[in-house]
């Protein structure tokens, strides 16, 4: 019994994604704002975005918000 149970976790060791205790990006719920639209004047006005950096170092960003006139 010990064998196969030895060759099922060998098995699922070789499909199985492996999972590290690691640490979270060094940015990680750093707060940014990046423009939206390529920073372009769009509809008479410049738009940004309020984003944070997740563990991952992705970018979460919220909806794009009217910042200046322009045009």
């Amino acid at each position: 019994m010990a064998l196969i149970e030895k060759v099922a976790d060998r098995m699922i060791n070789l499909v199985a994604p492996k999972l590290t205790a690691g640490a979270c990006c060094l940015d990680s719920g750093k707060k940014v704002t990046q423009s939206c639209y390529g920073g372009y004047c769009t509809d008479f006005y410049i738009y940004k975005q309020n984003c944070t950096i997740n563990c991952f170092c992705e970018l979460i960003c919220g909806a794009c918000y009217k910042v200046e006139a322009c045009g």
